[in-house]
């Protein structure tokens, strides 16, 4: 009997910002994107490290292809950048 890789299951509600956005920077480079796209969003929600989270966020976009999401996500990072 073949087993079942065990599921990474995050309990997200019990993460600190700096974790989440940790947590989706791992998803991120190991092509999680479904993780990673779910971690960074909500990382944009509470205002946490936005610039970035929307960079990535247009990042998977253009990769997949959903050029005008990517576009959306890069402009909102750019107008985030404080200067």
């Amino acid at each position: 009997e073949a087993t079942k890789p065990k599921s990474q299951h995050i309990d997200i509600t019990k993460l600190s910002n700096k974790e989440l956005y940790s947590k989706a920077i791992k998803a991120y480079s190991a092509k999680d994107y479904d993780t990673s796209k779910k971690l960074f969003a909500l990382c944009d929600k509470k205002g946490y490290k936005q610039p970035q989270s929307n960079f990535y966020l247009g990042e998977m976009a253009y990769y997949s292809k959903a050029y005008e999401d990517a576009l959306f996500y890069y402009k909102k990072s750019a107008k985030i950048i404080p200067y």
